[in-house]
């Protein structure tokens, strides 16, 4: 039997970015504590600020429109009942290890929060037949997969068992030079970016990785950037190439793209023209820099022209005011279920 509610907790932890992707740096913490928890193995590093996030007026905008949905609130009441927590009141920090394979599920989430851990507990137990072991005092729940679940007050860990106890381990202070803060290179890629922002992360990509990728992303050896959503919507990006040429390559496709973007009558008739002059792209020795800050007025733009879209879709089928037309899948998907 799978784990159901261990990817009903990974639902959880994304479901802030599923349904709509700073009031102070003060108001919660920026994962750097979790940070060390994660494995030394990891390529890379994301950190999701939950509650800088859902403090900010665009999220809120974003959720209230998502929660036309009936789908969205039904989901979330499930996941009160189920985990015993208000996912968008409870959790703090979102911090994930990108795995050090993309094609291998050895990464782990640490989602800190306050949580009621005897609840979880007891819900994981009753929904699944998971075979249980004990970690340095802790339960961990696992799957036949290798997924490892632990719930505890502050903390809910996901993801590979064995990634699982190593966290443990480490936060017990016992484990050595086995923390993604040894990782040396992606610590260093972290250090590049603002860590109070609302999203930030870093990934350093190997070879084998970026043949999953297009012809323009093979030189491509890591990308860091940061999200802030407190006024409008502001995304910082740099993409790491192994040579400069490379990087000024993909810095011209992308201003070319913009140019002609502008320059569209059609584009220019849906106001993109004026978002598309929002977009910064820079070449510097072996990156690429992206930079995109959107105010109150483009996001009101934008929001418009998702409106105008709804309504054209909606008048194919009749959609229920405000929300989705049919045939639009929720914004969060179902619950999966034990099998």
């Amino acid at each position: 039997m799978r784990l159901s509610l261990i990817r009903s907790a990974a639902l959880v932890a994304f479901c802030t970015l599923n349904i709509g992707l700073m009031a102070t740096p003060a108001m919660a913490g920026n994962g750097k504590k979790e940070i060390a928890l994660l494995p030394k193995a990891a390529s890379g590093v994301l950190v999701i600020n939950v509650e800088q996030l859902v403090a900010s007026a665009l999220w809120k905008e974003l959720f209230a429109m998502a929660a036309t949905n009936p789908g969205v609130a039904g989901k979330l009441n499930e996941i009160k009942t189920k985990l015993g927590f208000d996912p968008l009141k409870a959790i703090r920090t979102l911090t994930v290890a990108v795995p050090s394979d993309l094609s291998k599920k050895d990464g782990l989430i640490v989602v800190e929060g306050t949580f009621d851990a005897a609840k979880l507990t007891t819900s994981i137990a009753q929904t699944n037949s998971a075979k249980q072991v004990t970690h340095e005092g802790a339960v961990i729940f696992v799957s036949p997969e290798g997924e490892g679940l632990c719930a505890m007050s502050n903390q809910i860990l996901l993801g590979d068992v064995n990634a699982v106890k190593a966290a443990l381990t480490a936060a017990k202070g016992k484990a050595k030079g086995t923390s993604v803060l040894n990782n040396a290179a992606v610590i260093k890629a972290l250090g590049n970016v603002k860590n109070t922002s609302d999203v930030y992360g870093a990934v350093l990509l190997a070879a084998k990785d970026r043949k999953m990728m297009g012809p323009d992303a093979q030189g491509l050896s890591g990308v860091r950037g940061t999200i802030d959503m407190e006024k409008g919507l502001v995304l910082r990006a740099v993409m790491s190439f192994d040579k400069a040429t490379e990087a000024q390559a993909v810095a011209a496709k992308v201003l070319t793209s913009i140019t002609g973007m502008s320059q569209d009558p059609q584009a220019k008739m849906m106001g993109l023209d004026a978002l598309a002059k929002k977009v910064k792209a820079e070449a510097k020795g072996n990156e690429v820099k992206f930079d995109i800050e959107l105010d109150e007025a483009d996001i009101t733009r934008i929001k418009g022209m998702v409106s105008m879209m709804m309504m054209m879709m909606g008048g194919q089928g009749g959609g229920a005011p405000g929300g989705p037309p049919p045939g639009m899948a929720p914004p969060i998907s179902p619950l999966p279920q034990g099998r």
